[in-house]
């Protein structure tokens, strides 16, 4: 092991920088996910009323 010491903060840091990357897509996705499946429900809501309108 003959890094130097830059070498492993450098690695250290994007390394760092992955995880925060990974865990910001992470909560994006569970985000729109629960947003997708609340306009599911109110689309049903909504054709339920017109169905029952008709």
């Amino acid at each position: 092991m003959n890094k130097q010491k830059s070498e492993i903060i450098r690695e250290a840091i994007r390394l760092y920088a992955q995880n925060i990357e990974n865990s910001k897509k992470s909560r994006l996705q569970n985000a729109i996910q629960k947003t997708l499946q609340a306009d599911l429900k109110e689309n049903q809501k909504m054709e339920n009323i017109l169905n029952d309108g008709i």
